[in-house]
């Protein structure tokens, strides 16, 4: 394989979409061979037993296509610290939190009186929770 040296602003940026197109493959393949069941999420499979293997084949084969683009490209890849991604985590879900206080959700009506302070403490509740991870 010839090694191809991009300039460094077209690297960071194949870098990044080849980064998501791993992460959303092993996101996939985490749903075909480890399924959790989720309160807010049920997947139903409406695949045979030879399409998901199918699938898995296909997902092997993305992977080892990304570590070939990764070495041909000479794509860097990210160290993160696990402190740093769970406090990213929690950003990400606290500020969702945050949306969805009952005054957040005035874009989209207004929200009953009767249940706002009940609302708004199991936001809060949540929130704590969160905050322990």
């Amino acid at each position: 394989m010839e090694r191809i040296n991009l300039s460094d602003n077209h690297r960071r940026s194949l870098s990044s979409a080849i980064y998501l197109v791993e992460k959303i493959t092993v996101e996939i393949e985490n749903e075909l061979c480890n399924p959790i069941d989720l309160v807010m999420t049920k997947i139903a499979s409406d695949k045979t037993d030879a399409e998901l293997e199918r699938i898995q084949t296909v997902l092997v084969e993305i992977k080892a296509y990304i570590e070939y683009m990764a070495i041909k490209y000479n794509l860097k890849s990210k160290n993160l610290d696990l402190n740093n991604v769970l406090r990213a985590q929690k950003s990400k879900m606290w500020e969702i939190l945050c949306d969805s206080t009952s005054k957040g959700l005035r874009g989209y009506g207004k929200f009953p009186d009767e249940f706002a302070a009940e609302f708004d403490k199991d936001i809060d509740d949540l929130q704590d929770l969160i905050k322990k991870i």
